[in-house]
């Protein structure tokens, strides 16, 4: 079924949270039961926007730190700070054979990961731990109602200054597979544009040097539709 636009009329009355949710199961589910080996398992990682508090005398930062010192302090607190934490909705691949070892993730953006620059750069810091790490990345953005390139935001941190994406495009989903070829250290990426009313692609999740899976959006993406009766 062709992409619907959950952000504006007239799908917006229905929760892209619980949407999001399930397909990220579905695609867990079609990791688990057709392509991922015995030793290997595929979970699925949601949680909503939180807030957390933080309350203390904060002194200036030292230079080239982004860790605030919390001195201690015997009176009431001075300052209280709360920061939001952007969703996460995340289908999570592990091998299980000598301990639960993370060596693939599915990401589909939403709307808070987009919401500023500091979450721009935090979801973007946070793909680009992934890969350093070795681990295989798929980025699935459909969100309509704001524009940042997160894409943009996860090669930039790479050294990247080019997408690979048509000029002006909003959606997409793309794969990174981290290899080493010739001693060097290399992020291959496959960047797929997406558009309302069209059908979504198949991507490669890299789970090794020798293994990667397929993740069909389209397939699972249609069985969430039905399941919700979005039709």
């Amino acid at each position: 079924m062709p992409l619907l636009d959950h952000f504006r009329p007239p799908w917006d009355v229905r929760s892209w949270e619980s949407f999001a949710m399930t397909w990220a199961v579905g695609i867990a589910n079609d990791l688990n039961q057709h392509w991922l080996s015995d030793d290997a398992l595929a979970e699925v990682r949601c949680h909503p926007t939180s807030r957390v508090g933080f309350k203390g005398l904060i002194s200036p930062l030292a230079p080239n730190s982004s860790i605030p010192v919390l001195p201690n302090f015997p009176g009431p607190p001075k300052v209280t700070l709360t920061t939001a934490f952007p969703d996460a909705f995340e289908v999570t691949v592990y091998q299980t054979e000598g301990g639960m070892k993370l060596v693939g993730v599915v990401s589909l953006v939403t709307p808070s990961m987009k919401a500023s620059e500091r979450q721009k750069r935090a979801f973007a810091a946070k793909c680009a731990g992934y890969l350093a790490q070795g681990i295989g990345l798929v980025v699935v953005d459909v969100v309509t109602t704001r524009q940042a390139n997160l894409h943009a935001a996860i090669l930039e941190l790479l050294g990247q200054t080019t997408t690979g994406l048509p000029t002006g495009t909003e959606l997409y989903a793309a794969a990174y597979r981290p290899i080493v070829r010739d001693a060097a250290e290399l992020i291959e990426v496959w960047p797929e544009p997406l558009a309302v009313d069209r059908v979504l692609p198949t991507l490669p999740l890299t789970l090794s040097a020798e293994l990667c899976v397929p993740i069909d959006l389209e397939a699972t993406y249609t069985a969430v539709r039905e399941r919700r009766r979005l039709t």
